[in-house]
Formats: structure tokens, sequence, C-alpha cells
């Protein structure tokens, strides 16, 4: 992410009190060639659940991306007690470019909740969701593999310690581009 922004002439008070021009820059990086923390392997028969460790960060990816096959899984993302994960979508393109959630998508999670919230198109690195825990559960489901423009999916998992002050459960539009990205949970200071 980039917030590029030039402010013009300012009187600088760090400068004296000078008429200056100066350019404010804000940016975030998002790790694309980490450790890949999923298995390149199918779903279990049994519908079992699919534990993927996350020890500090790691990159997941859909079985076979960036090749889009017919799958119902559910991956268990798991990190350390006491700690939360932050996953940033690098690519997910499931859709052919459609925002419309309907034969493939996939479904955040949390253990309190019975519904998720889901995504079947990012192509933007940016931050996607937060969990309220250190376990979170990834369901990945395609019925319709025949999109041309589709690859899978591709996240960024990191971790970090539980902060004091995480709240978890509401919904908030952070609008910093024409396409709000809507984060599950919200930590409030």
């Amino acid at each position: 992410t980039c917030v590029y922004m030039y402010t013009g002439n300012e009187v600088i008070p760090s400068c004296n009190n000078k008429i200056a021009s100066y350019q404010y820059v804000e940016y975030q990086c998002i790790p694309t060639k980490t450790i890949l923390v999923s298995t390149n392997s199918s779903c279990r028969n049994d519908g079992s659940k699919t534990i993927i460790p996350i020890d500090r960060n790691g990159r997941f990816q859909s079985y076979n991306y960036p090749t889009l096959i017919p799958m119902n899984c559910t991956y268990r993302l798991k990190t350390k007690p006491n700690y939360i994960m932050h996953i940033y979508a690098l690519d997910i393109s499931l859709n052919n470019y459609i925002d419309d959630c309907k034969s493939n998508k996939i479904t955040f999670i949390e253990d309190t909740e019975n519904q998720g919230l889901d995504f079947c198109e990012q192509r933007t690195h940016s931050l996607i969701y937060s969990s309220c825990s250190n376990e979170l559960d990834l369901r990945y489901q395609i019925t319709d593999a025949s999109h041309m423009y589709s690859y899978g999916i591709e996240l960024y998992i990191e971790t970090r310690a539980h902060p004091f002050d995480w709240s978890c459960g509401g919904e908030e539009v952070l609008s910093t581009s024409t396409n709000p990205t809507i984060i599950h949970t919200i930590p409030t200071t």
C-alpha cells in the first residue's frame, strides 16, 4: 500500500519557520516470497480439517496453485496461544474478476461464529482479515473450475501477540480506495 501526498509550500517549524516544499510518503511492505506453509495435497477424504501451523509468518496457497480445481476443504490456521493472525491477500482469483461469491469462494470463520466473511476476488496486496484468536478456519470452496482467469488463492499470514485492547466481532469499512475493504475484526484503542 502506498500513499503519496505533495503538500506544496508550507511553513516548517523544524526548519526555523522557513517556507519549504515537502512530500509525505506512507507505505506498507507485504512480503511475497516467504516460506510456504500450506500443504501441496488435496483435502482429506474424511472431511476433517487440515491443520496449517503458522509460526511467525508464511504464505498459504491453494492446492495446485495457480490452477483452479474443484475442492471443498476446511483448513485450520493455528498459531501460538495468545497470538492473533493478520491475513493479507496476495492473489484471490476465483471468479474471473467478478466479485460474486456464489460458486467459488474462501470463508474465514472464527470459533464463536456460524458464518464467516467470504472473498472471491482480491487481486491487490492488502490486509483482508485479522483473527480474534490464535485459531481460525479457512474454508476453500470451488464448484466451478472453468473460469479462464481464475488461479486460486495466495495469502500472506503474519502473527503477533494478542493486543490487550483488541476487540472482535464488529465490522468497519476502510475506504482508502474506490473499492472499500471490509475488515472483520477491529482493534480499539
